[in-house]
């Protein structure tokens, strides 16, 4: 998205034709080649996705987050970029069934015995842990994780001949990661998600934390201090500061 809103936007700028780049820019385009098969490749570039991937990391120093080419901007760079950018992704980088396969191993490899049951409870505690935590970029780039529920579709019930649309305060816990991506002429600030679950807030969420706000809709509040604690009925709740 970075890239788009930079390069291709409303406020958009050139992309440097003097060597200079941002330190992202070689991960993305290897990334976004990767999200093509060989077909569109080779209808739009002429070569194979594996040949592709060759040319970018030519361009570029083998050091991580490079900020400069290693060899000239050329129209076949180019028309690289142009193509790579015709699609935009935004995929969590950890699903849920990774995220819980990866669990799983680590509850193995520290010795515990694996409860599939609890394994949501393990997520739920980690996406806790990334709440509100700070993360650092390469360049002085820096972001924030933000735990939030993704709301599920209203409930669309018929009274009297009318439809009416119920909407509930809970939905499928995700982290999503905000930063702000700096650069000397033109810093941005994107978003992008973390933690993917299917998991639902219902088993969850202490009432403690269900507000009702000037309009009368009931909401979940993420925003104060959270606690996972197996003595309440439902685990997740506010600090118990008594």
């Amino acid at each position: 998205m970075t890239m788009f809103v930079k390069y291709q936007g409303t406020n958009k700028v050139p992309f440097p034709v003097d060597g200079s780049c941002d330190w992202w820019l070689k991960d993305y385009l290897l990334s976004q080649a990767g999200d093509f098969d060989d077909r569109e490749i080779k209808r739009s570039l002429s070569v194979k996705r594996k040949q592709i991937k060759r040319e970018i990391d030519g361009y570029f120093p083998s050091k991580p987050f490079p900020d400069r080419l290693s060899k000239p901007c050329d129209q076949r760079l180019i028309d690289i970029i142009n193509f790579l950018c015709t699609r935009i992704k935004s995929q969590p980088a950890f699903s849920y069934s990774q995220t819980r396969r990866e669990v799983r191993e680590l509850l193995t490899n520290v010795g515990l015995p694996v409860d599939e049951a609890l394994i949501d409870d393990f997520i739920v505690c980690i996406c806790i842990l990334f709440h509100k935590s700070k993360f650092i970029l390469p360049y002085g780039s820096k972001g924030e994780c933000e735990f939030y529920i993704e709301p599920r579709p209203p409930e669309v019930i018929e009274r009297d001949g009318r439809q009416y649309a119920i909407l509930s305060p809970h939905g499928s816990f995700k982290v999503n990661a905000i930063a702000d991506v700096a650069h000397p002429s033109n810093g941005l600030r994107v978003s992008f998600p973390l933690i993917d679950t299917t998991i639902q807030t219902d088993d969850y969420v202490d009432d403690a934390l269900v507000k009702v706000d000037e309009h009368n809709m009931r909401h979940i509040d993420l925003k104060s201090d959270l606690q996972f604690s197996r003595s309440r009925q439902k685990p997740l709740g506010p600090v118990d500061v008594s």
